[in-house]
């Protein structure tokens, strides 16, 4: 059985944490590139805003591709991206007889 891998962030981006989110990164790129299309920033800032417990108008004050965001809050955005997986892996793993993981480190130091 291969292990299931778990990409471990030390931080993200946050279009890119956007689209592993909303599953974007899964999809092909045209499809992907669809889904990206009209109300994909405003998907974005509510699940943004949602995440860092701030209203949405803070979150649009970083600006475009949100480029403005504190770098506190990119450290954040990997750990929950890690939390995500380990707890759709859980899913995935309770009813299975083993289950092996291998983590593997994307980025820069914690």
């Amino acid at each position: 059985m291969t292990p299931a891998q778990i990409p471990l962030y030390s931080e993200l981006e946050p279009l890119e944490f956007c689209d592993k989110w909303l599953g974007l990164d899964s999809l092909p790129s045209e499809e992907a590139t669809l889904q990206k299309g009209h109300g994909y920033r405003s998907r974005c800032n509510r699940l943004l805003s949602e995440v860092f417990g701030l209203s949405p108008n803070t979150v649009r004050q970083w600006g475009s591709g949100f480029r403005r965001m504190p770098k506190k809050h990119r450290a954040k955005l990997g750990k929950l991206l890690f939390y995500r997986k380990i707890e759709e892996l859980h899913l995935t793993c309770r009813h299975a007889t083993t289950c092996t993981v291998q983590i593997i480190f994307s980025g820069g130091g914690f």
